[in-house]
């Protein structure tokens, strides 16, 4: 994915679990109750990025080149 401003949208339908988002200067998540979409608009930089839900380790990534 190249570096740069983004829009991302979350769809989260999950009851029991969140999305987590976080790498260089962000630190994005849902909540863990909540439950529909959400868009953000972030500025990503060259990197790498982790992200899954919290109360288990954020091992998926997410590159920026």
């Amino acid at each position: 994915m190249p570096a740069g401003r983004v829009r991302l949208t979350v769809t989260d339908r999950s009851k029991t679990a969140n999305f987590h988002l976080v790498g260089k200067s962000v630190n994005k998540r849902t909540g863990m109750k909540f439950r529909g979409s959400t868009s953000w608009s972030l500025r990503l930089a060259a990197g790498t990025y982790r992200y899954g839900t919290d109360g288990r380790p954020l091992t998926r990534k997410l590159r920026v080149k």
